[in-house]
């Protein structure tokens, strides 16, 4: 979340825990077990994307050069680019650390995550 709040040129993307009562309300709306806390999702009004299909459309709408990666990522095959992102998704604490205090605390972005 810290990296698409800080590579945002434009605030677009709001933020549940799935843990929560609106993330289980996604979940259920994805057709998702409301227990299922595995992946990254992207719901938009008529989809909800996971895994690297989530990260490839989030990073098409951040600042330059991920919208130019993105692209070169979807060439890749799906197999292989969710095998990608499982294995960043379990390393994501050794490549991106962690967080020195929650986002929430935050004033500037507080408005960002749905209750």
């Amino acid at each position: 979340m810290r990296f698409v709040l800080t590579a945002e040129s434009v605030p677009m993307f709001r933020f549940a825990a799935l843990q929560s009562d609106t993330g289980a309300a996604l979940l259920q709306r994805s057709g998702r077990m409301t227990n299922d806390f595995s992946s990254v999702l992207l719901v938009t009004a008529d989809e909800c994307y996971d895994r690297s299909r989530a990260v490839l459309r989030i990073a098409a709408c951040l600042r330059q050069p991920l919208p130019a990666l993105a692209a070169v990522a979807w060439a890749l095959p799906e197999r292989l680019r969710d095998w990608l992102y499982d294995g960043l998704a379990e390393r994501r604490l050794q490549v991106f650390g962690s967080a020195p205090a929650c986002l929430l605390s935050q004033p500037k972005w507080r408005d960002r995550f749905l209750d």
